[in-house]
């Protein structure tokens, strides 16, 4: 999946070890892209893992991991956008078709 992110996260992502792939192929290098539980805030996402990895953006916080990183959170609000739009498509579908019932 491609994503088309701000060219001010771009520019907010100074320590991308890996050109960015996440943009091209959802992956960050050759792994999956860390799995969030929550995001909490602009470049606050809570991860599902809780054990270290070798990333700039990634921090320990207590016992659990922070991503800090502007394009998986750029990459995270259009996911959430397109999620929201699909719903609102839906929903406004849903009340067209109940009306002409």
């Amino acid at each position: 999946m491609k994503y088309d992110v701000s060219a001010e996260a771009l520019q907010k992502t100074t320590h991308c070890q890996h050109n960015f792939s996440c943009l091209e192929t959802g992956k960050c290098g050759d792994k999956e892209m860390c799995k969030f539980e929550y995001v909490d805030g602009e470049h606050v996402i809570f991860l599902e893992d809780e054990e270290t990895a070798d990333c700039a953006y990634r921090k320990t916080f207590g016992t659990r991991q922070l991503c800090r990183c502007p394009t998986h959170y750029a990459i995270l609000k259009e996911l959430e956008r397109k999620i929201e739009v699909t719903y609102t498509s839906l929903a406004a579908a849903a009340k067209k078709a109940a009306k002409s019932e």
